[in-house]
């Protein structure tokens, strides 16, 4: 079988993700696959597989550390009434009952989890042939699929030797001390001003969470697709961001490891898409918390390549003398950010207030040099503003999806509310594999 591969974000990620590449498409942002299969939630690797059977995403969880197991089920047509309970596994003779979650676990929205016993999950991954799941749903219906898939993502993830791919949202991007609703209704009151575009959203099942979607004319939908989650840590909020397209595969191999057969999200996606989510988080940003004005602007937008400078600031940043409009901008504090202009730009707009910066440059020459810049920090524009307000008051003009309208979510990727063993707590921020290398560098939170 084969696995369609997207297009790496930079040279800076071929170490962590190695992938081939997709054909460029005009107008194209290219993001890192989004397709890893390992998580790291409390110290703890979580190996993560899944596929898809009609509308039912499908999900295993492994925490080898504790032969702990997990079935997740997702009905991605957003339906309530056709969501089930209890279900069955049946295949090669054998019956198998996972036991569902106990009362209080917490749960994201219309999802299923259910606890598989090592030793049924030991049972599923010796079993050469195919699964059936059957169930009854809550409105009456009998529901049976084959699973045709189950054992050998279960083998996949049971084998210690199949190196898998780091898993984690395409952007993140940390708010100290804000609440995750309003951080959500900053960012949505931005977002809904429709700055460039129509822009729809669903808060959906999830009040933490969002799909967006751009649409054109008439209001048919472009197939572009974001998610957007609001998670509380050490008493600020990660805004984690994901992006897809519509597309489809058949299946997976790739000489750098085991990828169970999915489907899949392609991140080959239209620049002003991205560029509208990424312009309403940093003005969300720069309404709720103070920051750093370095005195350089860049040419184009976030996901321009290459990052050129446009102007600089040299009478309030002297440091600034030796730059040159057109110098590229390859590193910041030692970290690559020579792909992509929103690279550079999540350090020049987020590192902490008043951390100092180290610029590494090239001109004309293409010969590197090095500045180094102190930032005048600025104080949040609108830090107390009522944001659920603004939010509500613009939906009158431009209100949010009624659930019925969303196209159904078969990305299943992104899994809508993302949450990763439920039993040892409840959802948490993933680190962001894209990012981690620049947050090293000023210290940022992962």
């Amino acid at each position: 079988m084969d696995f369609r591969k997207g297009a790496l974000v930079s040279a800076l990620l071929l170490s962590i993700f190695c992938w081939s590449g997709l054909p460029a498409t005009a107008l194209a942002m290219e993001f890192t696959e989004r397709s890893g299969n390992l998580v790291m939630k409390n110290g703890e690797p979580i190996r993560v597989a899944q596929t898809r059977i009609g509308s039912i995403a499908v999900q295993i969880q492994h925490i080898s550390t504790r032969n702990r197991w997990y079935l997740r089920l997702q009905d991605l047509k957003r339906s309530p009434d056709s969501q089930f309970s209890a279900i069955t596994l049946k295949g090669d003779g054998l019956t198998l009952i996972p036991q569902v979650l106990p009362a209080g676990i917490p749960t994201t929205g219309l999802d299923r989890w259910y606890v598989l016993a090592p030793e049924d999950a030991d049972r599923l991954a010796a079993s050469s042939k195919g699964w059936k799941l059957e169930a009854v749903k809550a409105n009456g219906k009998t529901f049976s699929e084959k699973v045709p898939a189950l054992g050998k993502l279960v083998r996949g993830l049971k084998d210690p030797k199949q190196k898998l791919a780091p898993y984690g949202p395409m952007y993140s991007l940390f708010y100290p001390g804000m609440a995750p609703d309003k951080v959500r209704d900053a960012f949505l009151s931005v977002l809904n001003d429709n700055l460039s575009f129509p822009y729809k959203y669903s808060l959906g099942d999830n009040p933490l969470a969002c799909e967006m979607f751009k649409t054109e004319s008439g209001g048919v939908f472009s197939g572009n697709k974001g998610y957007a989650r609001f998670s509380p840590e050490n008493g600020g909020t990660w805004m984690d961001l994901d992006f897809s397209q519509t597309w489809y595969t058949r299946g997976y191999s790739t000489k750098y490891g085991y990828v169970p057969p999915q489907s899949k999200i392609t991140t080959n996606l239209e620049n002003d898409f991205v560029d509208h989510i990424f312009q309403a988080a940093r003005m969300a940003y720069k309404n709720l918390e103070p920051h750093n004005e370095y005195g350089i602007t860049l040419k184009g937008t976030f996901t321009d390549k290459s990052p050129a400078v446009q102007q600089t600031d040299k009478k309030r940043f002297p440091a600034l003398a030796p730059v040159q409009p057109g110098d590229r901008l390859l590193a910041i504090n030692g970290a690559d950010v020579s792909q992509r202009n929103y690279l550079a730009l999540y350090l020049l707009d987020y590192a902490p207030a008043g951390q100092p910066l180290t610029l590494t440059l090239a001109g004309k020459d293409k010969k590197a040099y090095t500045v180094q810049v102190t930032p005048l920090v600025k104080e949040a524009g609108d830090p107390n503003g009522d944001y659920r307000a603004r939010r509500l008051q613009e939906e009158k003009d431009n209100p949010p999806l009624d659930a019925d309208r969303i196209p159904e979510m078969r990305d299943i990727g992104i899994f809508y509310g993302e949450q990763y063993d439920p039993l040892s707590g409840p959802e948490a921020h993933i680190a962001c594999p894209t990012l981690v290398p620049l947050s090293k560098a000023v210290g940022m939170p992962q």
